[in-house]
């Protein structure tokens, strides 16, 4: 057993040990109940009741409900009651195992809950090191390690060491997928507040997964679940006689079994709102499991069982898009499988794109990616967009004149699909760029992607889909940072599912977190972009063209969906690079932030929205350039008020329409426009600042220690002194 959990020196927490230390052992030694349901299992049962009795912590109470046994189990059980009064022995008809846990349940009177099966057995220091843990964590549960005797099926579950780890809040959840051990009732132990609380009980009407269908019920209102990696539990697998044995002995009654009690699981979840909070892993552990067991029949039996796995993700309307990465081709082989022998009729589910002729002649999807010197990045980019599982799409890649490989790889990739489309610009930047795109572009809808970034392998199935059956104009949806984010890039790409219906529209570009900046996340309907006067990039703009735009079309859309879904992969460490230039041009970034207010007044006043969102607008410039103000030097931020305010005043904007959450913002500004600072003097006093900071990292680089530490530092994990050194 691993004893890294407990200090060594403490592990001893008998009550008669207690009591030599001056404790009160009914205060300090929480009662624990061990329920064990038995049925014909003398060959084992004295042996599991003898490794529960003979533990370290002694505080526990011993609940054996025979279950209708014919052998000499109700004897074994009242031998054994007799020699130790926490046995608890109880008597029941053959009901089942469901019926005997709640029935010890019933009579349980301990704080802590765990449950072991008859012909299994337990470590000496098993529940000292459970209650040591409950009680120092304060936890409702705690997943712990088991080993496994007795011939275990190829196709059976696979055994690993658990990995220790915490679960919090709505994270619990995860705990189900992520430990095999939180599935598993015998590997689990309790706080009974929590079964209390949730009202728990076994299903007596299920024969197999009862304690599965258990811990899904249960799970999802723990607060708090702690995996320990100390092997306790030791389970005999496949015991003659027992539920289980029968199963091994039978794959295919094993498989059907599973199949319902993960269709029960699905319904049982969606009626209560969980399944949306965690579909993404319930359908991975489904394809997981599923594949396992599909792979481990005959060829046609495979094409039989991978058919009724597809029928329940198709009738209980799965998201089966939402499959995490590593299981995608489990998922397409057993799609594939279930295919075979079927004349070609496809199956498909409530998120299919099953409104969408795939083999319409002109392009459905209109993909533009503009490109410039991202030989590194462009063929993965590309691949993600032409390996879709959604076809009816155009790839239009407009290069701003690179000098690098990235035209040969397009032309390269263009030979091998000829839904790419290459068109080639002199360096006139990305704007142009888009524009060109938007030009060609014959989609019913749009979709930007940046160069250096990736779609998930099915964006445009689940996008087209959702537009097509919900008649949406625009979808805003979430993405991944492949690289480490900064908070405010977090929050942008986590989204949050809202539906704005005809008439509410016109409130996502200032209440949607995700309506800007990111053009990439928007899959937007052609017609809003092209209907009536057509919208373009701005291309004398630098930076805020892509946010401009936003502010054109986005109020056009009548009906927009935010979906949580994450379809798109933001390279972090590129374009923060990109990000970190331009915060070295200040200056230019501020006066960036003043065209693009400039252009969206004149803009909406040309369309007649300013009127009647003045509030929010005012509300949305005080915003954007009180945190661009605040990081300038005070010297420099009386000019940069002045600015706005006299931005603010040219457009006759009315400031007493600020929301109360910026009004302290526009004060400011209005009066630090007031004031008058000495440039020099605070410039001196930076560059002072600024030769200290420099006269400390020089002398780091000097020292000792740091030279030792760089030579005992593996090269490729020193950092780039020509880049840490070039502002010293």
């Amino acid at each position: 057993m691993d004893k890294d959990t407990l200090n060594v020196n403490d592990r001893r927490i008998g009550i008669k040990n207690m009591a030599k230390n001056g404790l009160d052992a009914k205060a300090d030694m929480p009662l624990v109940s061990i329920i064990i349901p038995a049925y014909n299992a003398e060959d084992h049962i004295k042996h599991c009741v003898d490794s529960v009795l003979e533990q370290s912590y002694e505080n526990i109470e011993v609940i054996c409900i025979d279950d209708g046994s014919i052998d000499k189990t109700p004897e074994i059980l009242q031998f054994l009651t007799q020699k130790d009064n926490r046995v608890l022995f109880l008597e029941q008809e053959h009901l089942g195992a469901s019926a005997a846990r709640n029935k010890g349940l019933a009579n349980a009177k301990g704080k802590y809950i765990c449950f072991v099966e008859a012909d299994d057995y337990v470590e000496e220091e098993s529940y000292e090191i459970l209650v040591r843990n409950a009680e120092r964590e304060n936890v409702d549960m705690i997943v712990y390690g088991s080993a496994t005797e007795g011939e275990v099926p190829d196709w059976f579950t696979s055994q690993s060491p658990l990995k220790g780890g915490c679960y919090k809040n709505r994270k619990t959840i995860n705990a189900l997928f992520e430990k095999r051990e939180a599935r598993s009732l015998w590997t689990c132990f309790f706080k009974k507040e929590l079964l209390d609380k949730n009202g728990t009980k076994f299903n007596e009407n299920v024969s197999l997964g009862e304690d599965t269908l258990f811990l899904f019920e249960l799970v999802p209102g723990t607060e708090t679940i702690l995996a320990i990696k100390d092997v306790i539990y030791h389970h005999r697998f496949g015991r003659e006689g027992s539920l289980t044995y029968f199963y091994t002995k039978d794959i295919k009654s094993y498989y059907l079994a599973w199949l319902s009690l993960v269709e029960q699981l699905a319904k049982k979840w969606k009626d209560k709102g969980i399944l949306e909070k965690a579909e993404d892993k319930f359908i991975t552990w489904l394809v997981s499991e599923g594949y396992r067991f599909i792979k481990n029949f005959p060829l046609e039996k495979q094409r039989e069982a991978a058919r009724l796995t597809v029928n329940i993700i198709k009738n209980n309307h799965l998201k089966y898009y939402c499959v995490d990465w590593y299981e995608k081709e489990h998922l397409t082989e057993i799609f594939a499988l279930a295919e075979m022998g079927q004349d070609k009729k496809k199956i498909v589910d409530h998120y299919s794109t099953k409104n969408v002729d795939i083999n319409n002649k002109e392009p459905l999807v209109s993909v533009i990616v503009p490109t410039y010197n991202v030989e590194e990045y462009i063929k993965q980019c590309i691949d993600s967009l032409l390996d879709q599982t959604y076809k009816n799409i155009e790839v239009i890649c407009i290069d701003d004149g690179s000098t690098d490989n990235t035209v040969p790889i397009l032309k390269f990739m263009q030979e091998k699909d000829k839904r790419l489309i290459l068109i080639q610009q002199e360096h006139s930047g990305v704007s142009a760029a888009r524009n060109k795109g938007l030009e060609n572009a014959r989609g019913k809808y749009i979709s930007f992607v940046d160069s250096d970034d990736f779609m998930q392998w099915n964006s445009y199935e689940i996008l087209v889909s959702v537009a097509e059956n919900n008649q949406l104009d625009l979808i805003i949806f979430g993405g991944n940072a492949v690289g480490d984010a900064p908070e405010w890039i977090q929050k942008k790409l986590n989204t949050r599912y809202k539906y704005y219906t005809k008439g509410t529209a016109d409130k996502v570009i200032f209440e949607e977190e995700s309506a800007r900046p990111f053009l990439w996340l928007h899959f937007i309907k052609r017609e809003i972009i092209e209907k009536g006067e057509k919208l373009r990039f701005n291309e004398a703009m630098e930076m805020g063209e892509d946010q401009l735009f936003q502010f054109e079309y986005v109020p056009r859309a009548e009906s927009v969906m935010v979906l949580e879904d994450k379809l798109y992969n933001y390279r972090i460490a590129r374009n923060c690079s990109l990000m970190q230039l331009y915060e070295k041009q200040k200056m230019k970034k501020f006066d960036s932030h003043i065209l693009l207010i400039s252009s969206v007044i004149e803009s909406w006043k040309k369309s007649g929205l300013f009127q009647k969102n003045e509030d929010k607008l005012i509300t949305w410039i005080v915003n954007l350039t009180y945190w661009a103000l605040i990081f300038f030097p005070k010297a420099f931020q009386p000019e940069l008020a002045k600015k706005v305010i006299n931005l603010v005043n040219k457009y006759d904007i009315k400031d007493y329409f600020i929301a109360w959450y910026e009004k302290d913002h526009w004060l400011y500004m209005k009066d630090i426009a007031e004031k008058n600072f000495d440039k020099e003097e605070e410039l001196r006093e930076i560059r002072e600042k600024a030769d200290q900071e420099k006269f400390q990292i020089q002398e780091i680089l000097k020292s000792r220690a740091f030279k030792l530490g760089r030579f005992t530092t593996p090269q490729k994990e020193r950092i780039n002194l020509s880049k840490f050194t070039e502002y010293i």
